[in-house]
């Protein structure tokens, strides 16, 4: 080779890979596509399920809420069995234990069988003088001295406490502003006190309803009645017949609500039970 002035040579190199390459590069590449495919894999498994653990935590923070309101809740369901003790001995029945219990109105109810039998519901009421009452004691409305403010007095039907009073419980479900008094259906809701019918009708709530104003500040209201017999603007005498107890309005069983306001405020009703 004849080389010009100027001219510089070079030597020409040649690269000479191992005979394994291609073969290690195969494995390679087959191990890279694994690697990726179970990532993949793994990656989207992962990621489905923190999206079914974000509501369960979510869930888990609301049981934990509503474990931690379980000693609240116990304590005022305490409060009630205290208060429904109390009332009992107030009328004169024995709940030492009050889960056993036997606060039901059969037993009342068959002690006024006899003499509440020949009732007619669908004519004008006769009841006798001496209606039996719910303890030797005697809480109903007719077998308790008549109050001389004109107060509301006694029960003014034949039946049990199945509600408390409780108009500051924490629980809407629980909270209640007058009392209910459990009674077989049919028998006669009497004015606790004297006074004028200031309404008699239907109630969304509570059916049947008939408010007497005693006029005094006090006003008493009986409601899910079967039927009421009188009617606004009537007068009514202490221990007349107003209605008869039922299950109208949102109600499960028969009973009468009992509501007792002075002042436009309502009262617990336990504190005119008695005799």
């Amino acid at each position: 080779m004849i080389m010009r002035e100027g001219q510089t040579s070079h030597a020409v190199r040649s690269l000479t890979f191992p005979w394994y390459t291609p073969r290690l590069a195969l494995v390679v590449g087959v191990l890279l596509v694994i690697v990726l495919t179970f990532g993949g894999f793994w990656l989207v498994y992962f990621w489905q399920r923190s999206r079914e653990i974000t509501p369960l935590r979510a869930e888990n923070i609301e049981l934990r809420q509503a474990i931690a309101k379980l000693p609240a809740l116990e304590a005022e369901m305490e409060r009630h069995r205290e208060f429904t003790r109390r009332v009992a001995k107030l009328i004169g029945m024995d709940v030492t234990n009050f889960e056993d219990s036997t606060l039901s109105a059969s037993a009342v109810s068959q002690r006024a069988a006899g003499q509440l039998s020949s009732l007619d519901t669908l004519g004008s009421p006769t009841v006798p003088e001496s209606v039996a009452s719910l303890t030797p004691h005697g809480v109903l409305v007719t077998n308790c001295k008549a109050d001389p403010n004109n107060q509301p007095r006694g029960m003014p039907v034949l039946g049990r406490v199945s509600q408390i009073y409780s108009p500051n419980a924490t629980n809407p479900v629980l909270r209640h502003y007058g009392i209910d008094l459990a009674a077989q259906e049919g028998l006669p809701v009497y004015a606790a006190a004297s006074g004028t019918v200031e309404s008699a009708g239907e109630d969304k709530i509570f059916g049947r309803l008939i408010v007497v104003d005693h006029g005094n500040g006090f006003k008493t209201s009986y409601g899910h009645n079967s039927r009421l017999l009188k009617q606004t603007g009537d007068h009514v005498q202490r221990g007349a017949i107003i209605a008869f107890s039922g299950n109208t309005g949102i109600s499960t069983a028969p009973h009468v609500h009992y509501e007792i306001q002075h002042n436009g405020t309502t009262v617990d009703p336990a504190a005119f039970l008695g005799p």
